[in-house]
């Protein structure tokens, strides 16, 4: 099959062909000169380009490594800005009723709406989360609520709890100033994109909250989960229990109710007080 070759793959083959040319070129002249003794000047530099041409094929082997366990971690890698984000790769279904693609023109749902873009804008609430009933729009609400209020951050959608785990685990970490893949520039922003939140209760505790809000790259965690499946873990018993109670109490959460978008009541945060209407009341 044809197609644009990494540049990984690139990289690699010349370091490879230009060591191997090296060692060629010393086989010739060992073979054509009798006495092929070369100063030690020469022999240190031929010491020096073998040493540099390991040395880079262990770092290509690296980011190879590295990008492996991204793609294999993460729904999309490379990882994409909220504005370019297809819908479908982070859980967002198509409309009732509809065979729509690219998740269709999204319907807002008034205040609720205003409400969640508000919390994501405020820098004191890192961890927004969406509940509701099966199929009610949790996912796109969140979805486009971030693309109104960063549409330039990358959004890292971690396939599971374990994902979850092993990203944070990195050798440099997934939101490090150090990491080259990805590579944040100073003005990043990143969202780590939790949709069904309960695939992840058994990895998260307080602990794992703290590592992401001690990030060098700014990251608002965004997530969403069906309230039945956040009521029985709360109601449980085990290391879910306890991720969900931890979430309870770190997160800023919104209920979509149940009805078409667009109308009255399409929402209200979960402790059963009036919406907040701006982001130091949300607090």
């Amino acid at each position: 099959m044809g197609g644009r070759v990494p540049p990984e793959a690139r990289v690699g083959a010349t370091t490879l062909a230009a060591t191997v040319a090296a060692v060629a070129i010393l086989e010739v002249l060992q073979q054509t000169v009798e006495t092929f003794d070369p100063r030690p000047e020469i022999s240190v530099l031929i010491v020096v380009a073998v040493s540099f041409a390991t040395l880079a094929l262990s770092v290509l082997q690296q980011r190879v490594t590295r990008t492996d366990q991204l793609d294999d971690a993460l729904r999309g890698w490379p990882l994409q800005s909220a504005e370019r984000a297809d819908p479908y790769r982070y859980g967002v279904f198509p409309p009732r009723g509809s065979a729509a693609t690219g998740g269709g023109e999204y319907v807002g749902r008034g205040q609720i709406d205003e409400d969640i873009e508000a919390a994501l804008l405020d820098s004191e609430s890192p961890f927004v989360l969406v509940t509701g009933p099966r199929r009610v729009g949790k996912s796109r609400a969140a979805l486009e609520a971030v693309r109104r209020a960063m549409p330039e951050a990358l959004i890292a959608a971690p396939e599971d709890g374990a994902a979850l785990r092993a990203l944070l685990d990195l050798d440099p970490p997934l939101f490090s100033r150090r990491s080259r893949l990805p590579r944040w520039s100073r003005s990043s922003h990143a969202v780590l994109w939790l949709d069904g939140l309960n695939r992840f209760f058994g990895e998260i505790d307080g602990d794992l909250l703290d590592d992401v809000r001690r990030s060098a790259i700014p990251v608002t965690t965004v997530a969403t989960v069906r309230d039945d499946d956040y009521e029985a873990a709360l109601e449980g018993t085990g290391a879910e229990a306890e991720g969900a109670k931890t979430v309870a109490a770190e997160a800023l959460e919104f209920e979509l109710e149940d009805g078409p978008p667009g109308g009255g009541g399409a929402g209200a945060r979960r402790d059963g007080g009036p919406p907040a209407a701006a982001p130091a009341e949300i607090r």
